[in-house]
């Protein structure tokens, strides 16, 4: 099992994250589109996706919703350009939490230290 699988069609910022996931001790994987995402997911589960709501074929919503048939022991960090604005918004797309495009690297990984409840990056 993997610590976080980031979903997201945009290269820079999957690298990014990463980077920033690795320096923070956590064992992270990223992919570039839903499928993959789903398809990485069945053969390496994580404790946490992070999941780009706007992508092109399998949008965020659609994803989450993928990776949830068949497993529902991770959680869930949804990220958009547009602020998911109420907790009843976030979790109606299956997320626990959501952050908004651009966010400072501090604020990324103080949501997944929060949602992984362990406060501090694994090795």
């Amino acid at each position: 099992m993997i610590d976080v699988l980031v979903i997201d069609d945009e290269k820079l910022l999957r690298d990014l994250l990463i980077r920033i996931l690795r320096r923070e001790g956590y064992n992270a994987e990223a992919v570039g589109s839903g499928k993959d995402g789903v398809q990485l997911f069945a053969e390496m589960p994580a404790r946490l996706v992070v999941v780009d709501m706007n992508m092109p074929e399998m949008d965020g919503a659609k994803t989450i919703s993928a990776l949830r048939q068949n497993n529902q022991d991770f959680r869930v960090l949804a990220m958009s350009g547009a602020p998911l604005r109420s907790p009843d918004a976030v979790k109606a797309i299956g997320a626990d939490a959501a952050i908004a495009k651009p966010f400072l690297p501090q604020a990324f990984i103080e949501a997944v230290k929060s949602l992984l409840d362990d406060g501090k990056g694994r090795a």
